[in-house]
């Protein structure tokens, strides 16, 4: 039961990592914070996510979620930590992540209703070093910056190079890219269609993907 939690958590994280890489190319802002504390305090009852505690940002295959705050643009702050996560033991909930890759985030988030969804600030320059590495030249370890009790405190998370980079014409003609596309098409067929819920589209792998793209 437990590898198959932590298998979950990794696939799921590992499927986020597209979107979070493709926002940041997008360069705009993340999403509208109104007065009642929402989107954050909104909470889903999918088996992955019903143990977490709001609707936050996936931070890929760290298996971290993060929440962004209106007085405090250049850092995110880390409200959940998914369990058998590369994060699990080295970051904790309540720390905040200031910069990745060896340097501290450079621009801040730009918090909107009305604008394009997007990764311009930390969360884009977070995807960036999260995509660096794992990419050929990387060691497969990303370096972190975070605050935790006032203090800055250097943690380094084993992210690995499974899924290596993505090409420069991703999604096409990319490795990485149908490496992830077909662990989500495996991850539908076999967890989500039993109710009905993707009938129709997993008849097949071949065409699964084909539908995916």
């Amino acid at each position: 039961m437990l590898l198959k939690i932590f298998h979950k958590n990794i696939l799921n994280a590992a499927i986020f990592s597209v979107v979070l890489i493709f926002c940041s190319s997008l360069a705009y802002s993340q999403v509208y914070v109104s007065g009642d504390g929402s989107p954050w305090n909104r909470t889903l009852k999918d088996e992955l996510d019903q143990n977490v505690p709001g609707w936050f940002i996936n931070l890929g295959i760290t298996g971290i979620r993060v929440d962004l705050h209106p007085n405090r643009l250049d850092a995110m702050l880390v409200q959940h930590i998914m369990p058998g996560s590369v994060a699990q033991g080295r970051i904790q909930k309540g720390d905040w992540i200031v910069g990745a890759g060896g340097r501290d985030f450079v621009e801040n988030a730009d918090l909107g209703k009305f604008t394009k969804l997007g990764g311009r600030g930390p969360v884009g320059e977070f995807a960036i070093a999260l995509e660096a590495c794992q990419s050929s030249s990387g060691n497969g370890i990303l370096n972190l910056v975070v605050e935790r009790n006032r203090r800055r405190v250097p943690v380094s998370l084993s992210v690995g190079k499974v899924y290596g980079s993505y090409s420069p014409t991703y999604p096409f003609n990319c490795p990485k890219s149908d490496k992830l596309t077909t662990e989500l098409v495996n991850y539908i067929r076999n967890e989500l269609d039993e109710n009905g819920n993707w009938g129709g589209i997993i008849v097949g792998a071949e065409l699964d993907l084909q539908c995916f793209r």
